[in-house]
């Protein structure tokens, strides 16, 4: 092999290693960078299961305050419905005692001017 063929084969051994070590620094940043993204990954899903427990949590709260809600429905919806009865029965209980007090009221002063005109004619006044 002549001299200048082996001169010219090392000048393109010692350009494709130059691109080789070009490549292997971009591998390298390209590897470094993919470690940055790997570790926002790790931190965004430890920030999901943070979030995560904390919604177990409100969901945890949601059915304890459904249960409550339940609870007092039953305890003291029947309770309610009764008192409100009761209320309504009342209600329409003075209505009528009102009615009969206005009709009482009426025939009292009616009976009080027969008494007045009973009296002004027997010159009781």
């Amino acid at each position: 092999m002549s001299q200048e063929l082996a001169t010219e084969i090392l000048k393109e051994l010692k350009f494709m290693h130059s691109k080789f070590d070009e490549y292997d620094n971009e591998f390298k940043f390209m590897h470094s960078k993919f470690d940055e993204y790997d570790n926002e990954f790790k931190f965004m899903h430890s920030k999901f299961d943070e979030y995560d427990k904390r919604f177990d949590g409100h969901d945890n709260e949601f059915k304890n305050l459904s249960r409550s809600i339940a609870r007092l429905e039953v305890d003291y919806g029947q309770k309610i419905d009764t008192l409100i009865d009761i209320t309504s029965g009342i209600l329409e209980r003075l209505d009528s005692l009102e009615k009969n007090f206005e009709l009482n009221s009426e025939e009292l002063d009616k009976h009080s001017d027969q008494i007045w005109n009973l009296e002004s004619k027997a010159g009781i006044i």
